[in-house]
């Protein structure tokens, strides 16, 4: 090819119609590349909204009807299980569609690091349009490329054909990249394809499910978790009123005994004869008496 070219500086009859020939295939190529970036990032902008639509959805389901449930019979166990199995599988080829698509996309010049170094440069464009080939050449050389020196000025026609032998080695590069771009585009797109494939059977599994499992279950079994917290509400709070007993019993005996031992007091003085006087009483008598003796 570069062999071919190179007949193009021998031959100085480059027309301006060659040249916007040469730029046209140029222009159809980046055009079709484009068009293929824009429809795959369509695609993923479809697919991410779906995913999020089914993510909420999700949610809900999962809080009405969870994985494990003992209340459930093994049908509605397995039906349930199904339809968490075809979501994981939905979300799996998403992903799996993006991460090659993204690869797809991924643009495969890079740049060169010897750009740095000014004496790695070359002294001659090498390309016009090329963006490697144009960091890769000085600054005085990308100069001359364009309006030569006083020994040898660049001329129209020595312009047109660099450009004419740029536009096509462009296309060329051009088309090649749209290729390999399309050869991982293919495979992501049917992979994005059977995501969205699960997501339809995930949909109609939701709608049977809803469709099995009745209401009247749900709150029977939301019943019957109510009445073990209830029951287990009661079991300690009796364990905590049998735990009071023995404090309760304690201090009733001791208030018996209390008694006991008053009445037996009470016994003594009337066995001795004697009149039980009151501590009140007691220091009255004692003060009148005083007082009369003096």
């Amino acid at each position: 090819m570069n062999a071919l070219l190179k007949e193009i500086d021998k031959n100085s009859t480059i027309t301006s119609a060659q040249l916007a020939l040469a730029q046209a295939s140029l222009s159809e190529v980046k055009e079709l590349t484009e068009y293929q970036d824009q429809k795959s990032n369509r695609l993923l902008t479809i697919v991410a909204f779906l995913t999020a639509a089914a993510g909420a959805l999700f949610a809900k389901f999962f809080d009405a009807y969870p994985l494990i449930d003992g209340n459930r019979v093994m049908v509605l166990e397995g039906a349930i299980a199904a339809n968490y199995l075809v979501f994981a599988l939905f979300l799996f080829f998403v992903a799996c569609g993006a991460l090659v698509t993204f690869h797809a996309t991924l643009t495969r010049f890079v740049w060169d690091d010897q750009t740095a170094d000014d004496s790695k440069l070359y002294d001659v464009a090498l390309s016009y349009l090329f963006y490697k080939s144009i960091i890769q050449t000085s600054p005085v050389a990308w100069s001359r490329a364009f309006v030569g020196d006083s020994s040898k000025p660049v001329t129209e026609q020595t312009l047109r054909n660099q450009y004419y032998k740029n536009y096509i080695i462009e296309s060329y590069l051009v088309a090649a990249k749209f290729g390999d771009k399309l050869r991982f585009l293919e495979p992501a797109q049917r992979l994005l394809q059977w995501a969205i494939r699960f997501l339809i059977v995930w949909l109609l599994s939701v709608f049977i499910v809803v469709a099995i499992v009745p209401r009247e279950q749900k709150n029977a079994s939301t019943e019957t978790t109510e009445n073990r917290q209830s029951e287990q509400r009661s079991e300690s709070t009796g364990a905590n009123n049998v735990a009071s007993q023995p404090i309760i019993g304690l201090q009733h005996q001791e208030q018996l005994q209390d008694h006991s031992h008053g009445t037996q007091n009470t016994s003594e003085v009337i066995a001795s004869g004697t009149k039980p006087v009151s501590p009140v009483s007691g220091s009255v008598h004692h003060s009148a008496s005083s007082a009369l003796g003096k």
